[in-house]
């Protein structure tokens, strides 16, 4: 037993909560802590390769709801307080950038049927936007888009047309003279009479 009194005294470290609001995004590959000391080292944020969000772009870490002023990558060491923090997303505009660059550079008389697939892939991209991309696509690219597929409509038609009478020509043009069709024509008429007399009489 020691010859004197000891005290002791008992030391607390108060402990403060982390809250991330991802605003719509998923974490990958990280694990938020849900509270910090003074103490602990620095902390730092998730950052775009840890957050994840359909058709947005991560745009950092901030301390309010507004998303105003700097932008937040850790809690450093010494901090205090409960700490949270908003993410910012800005949507992403890479697909309405592609379709307005590809679109814009068409000249509608010059197009022929060999450029239905990218009109049609474009049309797919259009399609395959969230309702907030579309949104974004300036009105004249969707004008100039419409113009051009009804361009290739035409021109299927035109084809068709053509076929027919490519066929009917080659058709036509196996006869010598225009009596040689008529003569074939009858022929063939009287050959499906003879055949229902026949039948007729077998009946």
């Amino acid at each position: 037993m020691p010859e004197h009194n000891i005290t002791l005294y008992a030391q607390y470290t108060e402990s403060y909560t982390i809250d991330l609001q991802t605003n719509g995004g998923s974490l990958v590959g990280y694990d938020v802590p849900e509270s910090y000391t003074s103490g602990d080292s620095d902390i730092l944020l998730p950052d775009s390769s840890q957050i994840i969000r359909k058709v947005y772009i991560f745009d950092g870490w901030f301390d309010n709801e507004n998303l105003e002023g700097q932008k937040v990558t850790q809690i450093t060491t010494g901090s205090t307080e409960n700490k949270k923090y908003y993410a910012k997303w800005n949507l992403d505009e890479t697909p309405v950038a592609q379709l307005s660059d590809t679109v814009r550079g068409w000249v509608i008389e010059e197009l022929t049927l060999e450029d239905k697939e990218t009109v049609s892939a474009a049309r797919t991209l259009y399609i395959s936007m969230i309702q907030e991309q579309q949104n974004r696509v300036d009105n004249t690219i969707l004008q100039k888009l419409a113009s051009a597929e009804e361009k290739i409509k035409r021109l299927e038609e035109k084809l068709t047309l053509d076929t027919v009478k490519k066929e009917a020509k080659q058709s036509l043009s196996s006869y010598k003279a225009p009596e040689d069709y008529r003569t074939a024509q009858q022929k063939e008429l009287k050959e499906a009479i003879r055949g229902r007399r026949s039948c007729y009489r077998c009946g």
